[in-house]
């Protein structure tokens, strides 16, 4: 039993200095800049993505999550009788 806490004590500390080690960059944030890799990659996605494009704000804005195909839609009104 002795055993079990001074195993669960020396992990807690050794968790405890490790995660001190990766309050690096950000104060009082904690974290560490990204890696070249990681900026490179998300330079690739930011070219992807279509930032005119704002339906999903309007649709959000009116509550609507997502559109159903017409099949889609059928199944699930006919399963509830609280929509209309």
């Amino acid at each position: 039993m002795k055993l079990k806490y001074i195993a669960l004590a020396v992990t807690l500390s050794v968790g405890n200095a490790t995660a001190d080690e990766h309050n690096l960059s950000i104060k009082g944030e904690g974290g560490k800049p990204a890696t070249t890799h990681t900026v490179n990659s998300n330079k690739e996605v930011y070219k992807t993505l279509n930032f005119n494009d704002v339906r999903a704000f309007e649709n959000n804005a009116v509550g609507l999550i997502a559109e159903f195909d017409k099949k889609t839609g059928d199944i699930i009104r006919n399963s509830f009788n609280f929509i209309a």
